[in-house]
C-alpha cells in the first residue's frame, strides 16, 4: 500500500457493501471486496475464534481533479451513482456502470 493513500475500509458482502472507494487526493480507485470462504478460524491452543480477512481485487483507477477529495457518497437508491467535492470548489457527479457485473 502507497503511504499517500488515506485509509481503506473494508465491509462485508452480508452489509451490500461489496464495492469500496479509496480516496488518494486526486484519484478515485475502486475495489471489490472478495469474501473468504469462512468468516473466522477456531484457535485451538488459545480457545477463541479468529477471524479471516478477505481480499480486495482492484477494478478501475480514475483520475478525477486536480485537488484532494474532501467529501464522497454513495446514492441509495441509484447503484453506481455518486457525487463527490474537491478542493477546487467543484462538486462531480459520476455514474459508474456495470457493478451488478462484478
Amino acid at each position: 500500500m502507497d503511504i499517500h493513500t488515506a485509509k481503506i475500509k473494508w465491509f462485508p458482502v452480508r452489509y451490500n457493501y461489496i464495492k469500496k472507494l479509496s480516496i488518494y487526493l486526486h484519484i478515485l480507485i475502486l475495489y471489490k471486496y472478495i469474501n473468504p470462504e469462512k468468516n473466522f478460524v477456531f484457535d485451538e491452543l488459545k480457545g477463541y475464534k479468529k477471524g479471516i480477512v478477505g481480499e480486495l481485487d482492484k477494478l478501475n483507477h480514475l483520475n478525477v481533479s486536480t485537488q484532494p477529495i474532501i467529501s464522497f457518497d454513495w446514492n441509495k437508491d441509484k447503484l453506481g451513482l455518486c457525487a463527490f467535492a474537491s478542493l477546487d470548489q467543484t462538486i462531480r457527479v459520476y455514474i459508474i456502470t456495470k457493478l451488478n457485473l462484478c
